[in-house]
């Protein structure tokens, strides 16, 4: 690990510590988290929140994972065509049926495709299908049909 992954990956060991076992509010544990804050700002350019969820990260991934996560770019909303869209579907069924890359790598496609669907929890479309209103190991086609619908949806909602 290169000594910017290091330091990164200690901070965030540390803040999740803080958020899991500390007090938040006592005046030390508040300073502590400013400070690690900071140092994460001049590290990654990215605040505390930003770089959440971090706390207890022991219990679903790896702190190696998080590290890359909190290293890649920003997010930023493009407004994918639905074409586009469906494309980033396939690459996704496909990563699930062929996996080359990496978790962080993964979730950064799960976060584009809720980006630019408006949905909170793309997740269950690929995972738990039945929680989305579809049959148990769906294609490609029906995943992609229920997200753009849900996605019209979601927008007519707001």
């Amino acid at each position: 690990m290169s000594e910017l992954r290091e330091e990164i990956g200690k901070i965030i060991d540390r803040l999740a510590v803080i958020y899991d076992e500390e007090d938040l509010q006592l005046e030390a544990i508040s300073n502590e988290i400013k400070t690690l804050g900071d140092r994460l700002f001049e590290l990654t350019g990215k605040t505390v929140d930003e770089c959440k969820p971090f706390e207890q990260y022991w219990t679903y991934t790896s702190l190696d994972t998080i590290v890359d996560k909190i290293l890649m770019p920003k997010i930023e909303k493009k407004g994918m065509s639905d074409e586009e869209i469906t494309e980033l579907i396939k690459k996704i069924c496909d990563e699930l049926d062929h996996p080359s890359m990496s978790e962080a790598e993964f979730d950064r496609e799960l976060e584009i495709l809720e980006l630019e669907t408006g949905l909170c929890n793309a997740s269950d479309y690929f995972f738990y299908p039945e929680l989305v209103g579809l049959e148990k190991n769906p294609s490609v086609e029906a995943i992609t049909k229920k997200i753009l619908e849900d996605k019209k949806n979601a927008v007519i909602e707001l």
